[in-house]
């Protein structure tokens, strides 16, 4: 983290510094859950040892385990959902306090300088990215990477030979992560920046129309609009090109480690060192291991799309 996007991060954490609690609790619950969702697959595991004779318990008592594990999971969940829109909600109106009274305490020459459509852009969109911070922050990063570290954990409690293999490929998927997270973090500060060039023009034609209509000036102004509205087009390819390429080489990466742990874990059972159940259980804890990292980069884009609105937030 850069010093100018660690500035951003203190001045956001400022107006959420009175939800520490609830951010607390909310990370509590999001580790609770991933948690859940990994030992779902050592109840999968027996259901495959129970079939193949390879346990002396019944059915019915994996089966109630597993029906309770969902049940304590869904309520989880809706805590999860219910905290999630709180948090936002508070930080929500703290910063639109913040940011009302920040304009009305400048003098009249300032107030006089801004526009309507500025100033809706600053209480509505900026407002909302900012805010979703920390919900992005704890229900997407936080989430995504603890349900996958717990899934590799697990993989290893289950069979540590094809654990060490998967280990293995695992650096080159961190390595294509920190790759292509500063090339999306880039990308879409600049479709932001494109964003923002169009708004402030389109502000400035529509406040001066009739002085442009009076000197016949659409023509410029339609070639000049045309002329940055290019720019932000090609931002957006550039952004979507970034998240397309990122997305497809997660996608490869855990369809290699699906096909490995077929390969690897069928000769482990072939040669009695592991069973059926095991390998079920490792297909599963595959996806939550690798699975959530090919959306981190969604949550990196949310962030830094957050981090610019608290910029343009910070200035005014």
């Amino acid at each position: 983290m850069n010093k100018k996007s660690n500035g951003q991060f203190r001045w956001i954490y400022a107006h959420a510094k009175k939800n520490t609690f609830l951010m607390v609790f909310m990370s509590l619950i999001v580790l609770a859950t991933s948690a859940i969702t990994v030992y779902v697959a050592q109840f999968l595991r027996r259901f495959v040892d129970v079939a193949t004779g390879q346990t002396d318990r019944a059915f019915s008592y994996y089966l109630f385990g597993t029906l309770i594990l969902l049940a304590v999971s869904g309520i989880f969940i809706y805590i999860l959902s219910v905290c999630k829109a709180r948090l936002f909600g508070q930080i929500e109106g703290r910063l639109r306090d913040k940011v009302i009274k920040n304009i009305f305490t400048r003098n009249f020459i300032d107030i006089q300088s801004f526009h309507s459509g500025e100033m809706n852009v600053l209480l509505s969109d900026d407002i909302a990215e900012v805010s979703r911070y920390f919900p992005t922050l704890i229900n997407g990063l936080l989430r995504n990477v603890a349900l996958s570290l717990m899934a590799i954990g697990m993989m290893f409690f289950l069979s540590w030979h094809t654990s060490i293999v998967i280990l293995l490929a695992m650096p080159m998927l961190m390595i294509i992560m920190n790759l292509f997270s500063p090339l999306l973090q880039k990308a879409s500060r600049r479709l932001k920046e494109e964003e923002e060039d169009n708004r402030k023009y389109m502000q400035e034609s529509v406040g001066n129309i009739l002085l442009f209509k009076a000197y016949a000036m659409v023509g410029r102004i339609l070639a000049t609009n045309k002329k940055l509205y290019g720019k932000k087009y090609k931002s957006q390819i550039a952004l979507a090109k970034v998240e397309g390429i990122s997305t497809f080489a997660n996608m490869v990466m855990g369809s290699g480690m699906f096909i490995i742990i077929l390969g690897v874990g069928a000769l482990l059972v072939q040669n009695g060192v592991t069973t059926v159940g095991v390998l079920v259980a490792m297909l599963t804890l595959i996806g939550n291991a690798t699975s959530p990292l090919s959306t981190l980069s969604e949550y990196i884009t949310q962030m830094a799309k957050s981090n610019a609105s608290a910029e343009r937030l910070r200035a005014k």
